[in-house]
């Protein structure tokens, strides 16, 4: 795990070396994306409800999610996958919630 966060930093870090301002925009935008997530979830634990979520939304969020996952290892972008990854247990989250606990 550590080689791995290591790995990440290098990239950073060269990233930064060559001037890639967009290489740092999508890092900032993915950051920002999986943070701005975090406010939602605590609203519906503490609400217990996620009655005004549609369904057909989270539906199609999840395919789209999923083609992104498929994107990302057909690119090669850890960045992409994991993105989509925690966006998918997020969606997956709401289902739990909408349909397992019935809220």
């Amino acid at each position: 795990m550590l080689n791995k966060l290591q790995k990440y930093y290098d990239l950073i870090i060269q990233e930064y070396n060559e001037g890639d301002i967009y290489f740092f925009i999508g890092l900032v935008a993915n950051i920002l994306l999986i943070v701005s997530l975090i406010p939602i979830v605590i609203h519906i634990v503490n609400i217990n409800s996620t009655y005004q979520y549609p369904l057909s939304s989270l539906l199609i969020k999840i395919v789209v999610v999923i083609m992104w996952i498929i994107y990302g290892f057909g690119r090669g972008s850890e960045m992409i996958i994991l993105r989509s990854v925690i966006l998918l247990l997020y969606f997956l989250f709401f289902i739990y919630m909408k349909f397992i606990k019935g809220v």
